[in-house]
């Protein structure tokens, strides 16, 4: 009769009882927690997002009332934001639809003369700075081999107020944007962390979503939870914002449409609120999102809203844009979520150090190191 022999290790789980394991599995178990640690392999050049299924319409939606936007004084003080969380009622974006070539002689929006929208972008050197104990703000743009290329410090150009308990450093960034954009055959998600564009000051926007923490406010809709400045920014690794104030950026004339705010990663302009309904811009109107919320958005922000089609010209795609009377394609930021952009319409390029994080809408996937050390403490026969 064969003896069979299995040396053991006795563990002391949380529940204080000792489990068992085998040396043969104890092995398997740290061979599988070095693969969990291995960088993964690429999966696109968007920097893994997840693609989703071409610009899915809804029916739709009556009563969805989109909020008024909220007035943000001047960027040299800004006070913490007003806004009390509850109170959001954020709506919903259209989907993009193809468009002929774009007029380079828009009366809209006259194209720089060498192709390049580096004037777009502040001169930083005439605001005041986050503060006496930061590095000032640093900010260079060009244009070559048919990119946009952003190089700053990450140092906003206005007071710094804490929101988060996280510090404002310096950061070196580096964006290079597509220069001629082209609509996709499909809208393609944002990374759920990371950078989804750069505003005109040279800080990176992320999408209307936050982080797994804190726990209460997991992937929550972090401007409907209140934790934003006055400019809707705030600090983690680095100084970012998950929605753009022009006020803050730079400005706009009253009855006009709304200037070059920033531009997504897939080269498409950001504008502010407000834009024309006709060629002669003689109507200027403050556009609005199509997303509705459906649900409390504290966390899981993009369960808690959904896009609903909506009638009329001053209703926005589901990624936050429209083709306008210029034949152009250009995002608008607004009050409602997703605030900036909710999509991609053209095909974002990967960012250094950008876009890594939880892909776009869907559950968690959960971490492999989680499901060994589930395994782990099953006891042995």
């Amino acid at each position: 009769m064969r003896a069979m022999v299995s040396r053991t290790l006795g563990v002391e789980s949380s529940q204080g009882r000792t489990v068992r394991y085998s040396a043969h599995r104890l092995a398997l178990l740290a061979a599988l927690a070095l693969l969990a640690v291995m960088p993964a392999a690429p999966t696109d050049a968007a920097g893994g997002e997840v693609v989703l299924p071409a610009l899915l319409r809804g029916a739709s939606l009556p009563g969805a009332e989109p909020r008024p936007l909220r007035a943000i004084p001047s960027p040299t003080a800004p006070p913490k934001p007003s806004q009390p969380a509850g109170t959001s009622t954020a709506p919903v974006l259209p989907s993009p639809t193809p468009v002929s070539e774009p007029s380079p002689t828009s009366p809209l929006e006259p194209m720089p003369a060498d192709d390049c929208p580096d004037e777009a972008f502040m001169d930083l050197s005439a605001y005041p700075g986050a503060g006496a104990q930061y590095p000032d703000p640093e900010l260079a743009v060009s244009c070559r081999d048919d990119e946009l290329i952003i190089i700053g410090n990450g140092i906003p150009h206005y007071a710094f107020v804490p929101i988060t308990p996280n510090p404002l450093v310096a950061v070196a960034h580096e964006y290079h944007i597509p220069l001629h954009p082209v609509l996709a055959s499909e809208t393609s998600a944002l990374p759920r962390l990371g950078t989804a564009g750069v505003a005109v000051n040279g800080l990176p926007f992320f999408g209307p979503n936050e982080a797994a923490v804190p726990a209460a406010q997991a992937w929550g809709d972090p401007v409907y939870n209140g934790i934003m400045d006055a400019c809707l920014g705030h600090t983690a690794a680095e100084y970012h914002y998950h929605a753009l104030q022009v006020d803050c950026l730079g400005g706009a004339e009253p009855g006009r449409p709304s200037p070059i705010i920033g531009f997504a990663t897939d080269g498409f302009p950001i504008h502010g609120p407000f834009g024309c309904l006709d060629s002669d811009c003689e109507t200027v109107v403050e556009l609005q999102s199509s997303w509705v919320r459906i649900a409390d958005p504290r966390t899981n922000a993009w369960d808690a809203y959904a896009y609903r089609e909506q009638e009329g010209a001053a209703y926005l795609d589901r990624c936050n844009g429209r083709v306008g009377p210029d034949g152009r394609y250009r995002y608008h930021a607004t009050s409602g979520f997703p605030y900036i952009i909710g999509c991609y319409a053209g095909t974002p390029k990967a960012q250094a150090g950008g876009g890594a994080g939880r892909p776009g809408p869907g559950p968690r996937p959960r971490p492999l190191i989680e499901t060994l050390f589930d395994w782990m403490r099953w006891p042995l026969p």
